[in-house]
C-alpha cells in the first residue's frame, strides 16, 4: 500500500486500465485518474462486473494488449 517505486508519466509503453463497473475494491474513477497520469492509457470500465476481471474478461484483456502491441510495433 506504499508508493509505487517509479513514476507514472514515465510510462513509455502502451498502457490500459481496466475496471469492473461493480467492483467494490477499486473505484473506477481513481483508474480514470490512473489513466491520465500514465502517457497514452486507455481507460476501460466493463459494465455489470466486480473487480476480478483478469479471471472472467481474460479473453477480452489480453487480445486488447496483444492488440497495442501490434499498434506501437507499427
Amino acid at each position: 500500500m506504499g508508493r509505487w517505486p517509479f513514476a507514472l508519466d514515465r510510462i513509455a509503453v502502451p498502457a490500459d486500465v481496466w475496471y469492473g463497473e461493480r467492483d467494490t475494491s477499486h473505484s473506477p474513477d481513481n483508474g480514470a485518474l490512473l489513466a491520465t497520469r500514465i502517457p497514452g492509457a486507455r481507460h476501460h470500465v466493463v459494465p455489470g462486473i466486480g473487480g476480478a476481471l483478469l479471471w472472467t474478461h481474460a479473453e477480452s484483456i489480453l487480445s486488447r494488449l496483444l492488440s497495442r502491441l501490434a499498434e506501437a510495433d507499427g
